[in-house]
């Protein structure tokens, strides 16, 4: 409780007890059996002592005001801010039912007050400039903190808490089924009813002070898990010069909800090191995790530095002495790489960070928060619809045709009114909008579409839900009336094949794991930005789990717009945009379904034959001129390249060498003579981009 600005009143007068009785069974030798139990004897002299008992009291009382019943049998004893005060005053005053109630949730939530546990490591200032820990309103600390602390949400899971209590509860189709069954509990099962019930107050009430009892300002935030609470907690309990070593996920650098606590140990200075390990099954035996971890030294606020020591992506305990894995990130650095949130990118070698500093140096972020031209693209974002909370809206095929509606090879229709397949993440790559597909009764994702299917133009995918075109219309609202929509995955790992997947797609339904990129700006030239590899390679830097979440995507280092209005390097004669355009354009037009893009770029013909061969060299193209706008040196691309692994892989496997590679570096090469001969480069493409040799001959939609 002492985290918080309702701290009982004179706290120095039994602080300074207990402290005294605490130090007193400290002191007591250990040599002896007759020392130890009179240790033991001091110790029980010291929990039963009047101060004890009463701060023990106050202590509770205050931190069950956050979690007390609110119901009429509890409502009169409820703590109020007179009846604590009260009791502060005369502990013997507080009603029986106050009392009763108080130590029920203490025991119920574990209370643990931890200047009363330990009197002699925290002791309370004789005013705020004696204590040097004003929020919390004492000294000292703990010299050395080590933990692997407990990863769990508080949040009560539906699905894991009937898992063995009512397992056609757990196993229900999607969120919707799943609460209706729950809620026929009150009439069929009330005993199950009343646990669910109360392990739902339980959670609500530990959310409720840990959000506002003011201990955890930085981590009581968003949804918690304990790791970030403990982490939060080690931070306070540190004494001035003291060492916090603890393992935590290592999203605790990168994400969101843990963006603030990893803002304060940098900006004060006392991170001292982070080493992010690969998997957790590679460092415990017993678990096959491969879930990704972050050892944190954590350095008492006596000693501040101004830069930290991280190793990310580690696989054993010899590689924390590679030299070359090992970097420093002051925070003027993080502030340039990550503005908005101040989390930290993830390197896996020092030539990692130092690439990274050259792109920021020369490329903004795509959304900036603090400056007025901060979003040059001027973005928007939507999340449509998601898969639990929306599901009441979606329908299958079956259920549609059984209502009497009619596929049309694109969508339901009946009666003037039209059902959109819903899109989701695995049915989209880069330039592709019909990578996946669902069988004709959406029972199982089908393979991805072949070449063969690519080349029909008539090919669309099959969604396993549909959605009233209506409902699409309203999300989107009006910020979005274009005829097709851009989104990317937010599912990934930064070890995929590719990080960052985006591409443009019908306006359709889309899943909230799809989420839209509402540009105004050319969206031929935004994807091609978005679909390079020096762009994906940036991206891989900031995915430390398996979400590239929109706090990512906003903080990626995007050419601006103006970039497009100046003459491409290596082809003076011709602006970036007009260059870049007709290569964008043949990728993305493949298909009748996004006709409405094609126009909205300047192009009324038919759609693009798909070419896999013409295509690959197509991307060389692009990701070779992309290294150049980016300022990497041939090397500095060598690099970048050999850290797509499987990219590499499946190279080697097809082709006997690292072709992606090599096609980018030879153009990028060819690319630099004419950038220094003034002689424009010849594109290896022929026809050249979007001729209308390439399109489907008297094809009509």
């Amino acid at each position: 409780f002492a985290g918080s600005d309702a701290a009982p009143v004179d706290a120095p007068r039994w602080t300074a007890a207990l402290a005294r009785r605490g130090q007193a069974f400290e002191d007591g030798g250990d040599q002896t059996l007759a020392d130890i139990e009179a240790r033991a004897r001091s110790y029980r002299e010291y929990i039963a002592s009047p101060e004890y008992t009463e701060a023990v009291f106050l202590a509770n009382m205050w931190c069950a005001a956050f979690v007390w019943p609110k119901d009429a049998d509890h409502e009169a004893g409820a703590p109020t801010h007179l009846l604590f005060r009260s009791a502060a005053a005369d502990p013997t005053s507080a009603p029986a039912l106050t009392r009763t109630t108080v130590e029920k949730l203490a025991a119920e939530h574990k209370f643990l007050h931890w200047h009363l546990a330990f009197p002699q490591v925290f002791h309370a200032g004789e005013g705020e400039a004696d204590t040097e820990h004003p929020k919390q309103g004492w000294n000292g600390g703990f010299d050395l903190i080590v933990g692997n602390p407990p990863w769990e949400r508080i949040k009560v899971q539906a699905r894991e808490f009937f898992a063995t209590r009512a397992p056609t509860i757990a196993n229900a189709a999607n969120t919707a089924a799943r609460n209706k069954r729950i809620a026929a509990l009150r009439e069929q099962d009330q005993t199950l009813w009343d646990d669910w019930k109360g392990a739902l107050r339980r959670a609500a009430g530990e959310i409720h002070i840990i959000r506002n009892g003011g201990r955890y300002p930085l981590c009581g935030r968003g949804d918690i898990n304990t790791y970030a609470i403990f982490s939060e907690l080690n931070c306070l309990l540190l004494s001035a010069r003291g060492r916090a070593l603890f393992l935590v996920p290592a999203g605790i650098s990168c994400d969101a909800t843990t963006m603030h606590f990893f803002q304060d140990v940098v900006q004060r200075g006392v991170l001292e090191a982070m080493y992010s390990f690969a998997h957790i099954s590679d460092f415990f035996s017993g678990t096959n995790s491969a879930n990704s971890f972050s050892m944190l030294c954590i350095r008492g606020r006596g000693e501040p530095a101004t830069s930290a020591s991280l190793m990310f992506g580690l696989r054993s305990h010899a590689e924390i002495k590679e030299r070359a894995r090992r970097f420093e990130l002051s925070v003027a650095d993080i502030e340039m790489m990550n503005p908005n949130t101040r989390t930290s990118p993830i390197f896996m070698t020092r030539r990692d960070a130092d690439i990274a500093r050259s792109i920021y140096r020369k490329v903004p972020v795509l959304w900036r928060a603090d400056g007025e031209c901060g979003n040059l693209w001027q973005v928007g974002f939507c999340s449509m619809f998601h898969m639990s909370n929306d599901s009441g809206v979606f329908r299958t095929p079956e259920q549609l045709r059984r209502g009497g509606w009619r596929f049309d090879g694109e969508r339901y229709a009946r009666k003037g009114k039209s059902m959109l397949p819903l899109y989701e993440a695995k049915m989209i790559h880069q330039f592709d909008h019909r990578h996946g597909s669902y069988d004709e009764d959406a029972h199982a994702a089908s393979p991805r579409l072949s070449t063969g299917d690519h080349a029909d133009a008539h090919k669309f995918s099959r969604a396993r839900y549909y959605v009233p075109e209506q409902e699409v219309g309203a999300r989107l609202g009006e910020r979005w009336s274009r005829g097709w929509l851009l989104g990317w995955r937010d599912i990934c790992r930064n070890s995929d094949s590719r990080t960052l997947i985006a591409t443009v797609i019908p306006r359709v339904g889309v899943s909230g794991k799809l989420p839209l990129m509402l540009a105004s700006g050319d969206g031929c030239l935004l994807l091609a930005n978005l679909s390079s590899f020096v762009l994906d390679y940036a991206a891989r830097q900031k995915v430390g789990g398996v979400s590239l979440a929109l706090f990512i995507v906003k903080q990626l280092p995007v050419l601006p717009p103006t970039t497009y209005d100046q003459p491409a390097p290596w082809r003076r004669k011709q602006t970036l945009a007009e260059w870049i355009r007709p290569r964008a354009l043949e990728l993305i037009y493949t298909a009748w379904d996004l006709a409405p893009f094609a126009r909205d770029h300047g192009y009324d013909g038919p759609p693009f034959r798909w070419n896999d061969d013409r295509r690959f060299w197509i991307r060389a193209e692009l990701d070779a001129a992309y290294f150049h706008l980016y300022g990497l040196s041939p090397d500095d691309v060598a690099h970048v390249m050999d850290t797509f692994q499987l990219v590499r892989k499946r190279d080697q496997k097809e082709h006997d060498r690292f072709r992606t590679k090599d096609a980018i570096l030879d153009i990028y090469e060819r690319m630099a003579r004419a950038i220094t001969t003034g002689k424009p480069y010849q594109t290896i493409l022929d026809p050249p981009p979007a001729h209308p040799s390439l399109t489907f001959p008297g094809a009509d939609q």
